[in-house]
């Protein structure tokens, strides 16, 4: 509730601020502190458009304020430690930058329904995700020639519920980087982020990486492709909880033994610390688009699934997404 009223009072001042604020025609004046609230700016080249996929870690490099709503629909395959079913996710990010090169990110929230096939879990629990926030940094700045590359740096909080298989561990740096480079007609962004915990007993090391290519058309319709990597450099010891339906609680390494399945971890969204996951490699593949609706709003629309062997927890992915930035 506390996370709901906190994100709740950004969004408030933030709507306050876009509708007050003054267009200031000289663009020096925007170079200082919160750009966004005392002129018009435009953060992102011409063209170019937030990415959909894998939105927790995938972290596009341009300083912008905003916020940014999703809803995931998360569809998790019958030979997994779930036995099949899915999951919903409620998410709200939020962006400030600072100055014209440093941004303040909170990218990682959100209410997870939790929904396994499975019958020796819970069918239907729910409960808040880890919390996750940082900050931005434009390192190369390149408008003219569309490319700009920007080093970021997270921290992930185990907070989150372990009725959702959250919580584990004792948080994760997230350090990473991201760049924007526009040849010709098409808009490509890309990413490299990993995850480093505080205790590599507790939660594995995934190593990821996201490429994004979008065409922009007429009317503020653009299509993308976006291709995901991810890549375990280091695993747990298997020692996560997992509470049953008859309130017995076992490690998730004993799980996958009794399903008869090879450990798995959680993609992109939870880390099981699962042991003999080391040098794993899952991608998968997302198509879908964004449409501008007004000036600062814009809708994305995306569909992921796995074109490697390896699946663990994706199946299909639906994601939803609803953008507004100053």
């Amino acid at each position: 509730m506390i996370q709901c009223r906190r994100l709740l009072g950004l969004a408030a001042l933030l709507l306050c601020v876009s509708g007050t604020r003054l267009a200031v025609a000289d663009e020096a004046k925007c170079e200082g502190f919160l750009p966004d609230f005392r002129c018009e700016r435009e953060a992102r080249y011409e063209g170019f458009v937030a990415p959909l996929s894998m939105p927790y870690v995938f972290e596009d490099p341009f300083i912008t304020t905003g916020l940014s709503g999703w809803y995931i629909w998360h569809e998790f395959p019958d030979k997994s430690v779930t036995g099949g079913g899915a999951a919903r996710v409620y998410a709200l990010q939020a962006r400030v930058a600072v100055t014209d090169r440093i941004s303040l990110i909170a990218t990682q929230d959100g209410y997870m329904q939790l929904q396994p096939d499975l019958s020796l879990l819970d069918d239907d629990v729910a409960g808040w995700m880890n919390l996750m926030a940082g900050i931005k940094f434009s390192l190369i700045d390149l408008p003219e020639e569309r490319f700009i590359l920007s080093p970021s740096v997270r921290f992930q909080t185990a907070q989150g519920s372990p009725d959702v298989l959250a919580g584990n561990g004792n948080g994760i740096w997230v350090p990473g980087v991201s760049f924007g480079w526009g040849p010709g007609p098409v808009r490509i962004l890309g990413s490299v982020v990993a995850e480093l915990p505080l205790n590599g007993d507790e939660n594995s090391s995934p190593l990821f990486w996201n490429l994004h290519v979008a065409l922009p058309l007429a009317a503020g319709f653009t299509p993308l492709v976006e291709l995901n990597g991810i890549h375990i450099l280091d695993d747990g010891d298997g020692e996560m909880p997992v509470e049953l339906v008859n309130g017995a609680t076992i490690p998730i390494e004993d799980g996958f033994g009794a399903l008869g399945i090879a450990p798995e971890e959680g993609n992109d969204v939870l880390n099981f610390g699962s042991q003999g996951v080391k040098g794993n490699d899952i991608v998968s593949v997302t198509v879908g688009a964004r449409m501008q609706l007004m000036h600062e709003l814009s809708l994305g629309v995306g569909w992921e699934h796995p074109v490697t062997r390896r699946k663990d927890l994706l199946q299909n992915r639906l994601y939803i997404n609803l953008l507004w930035e100053l």
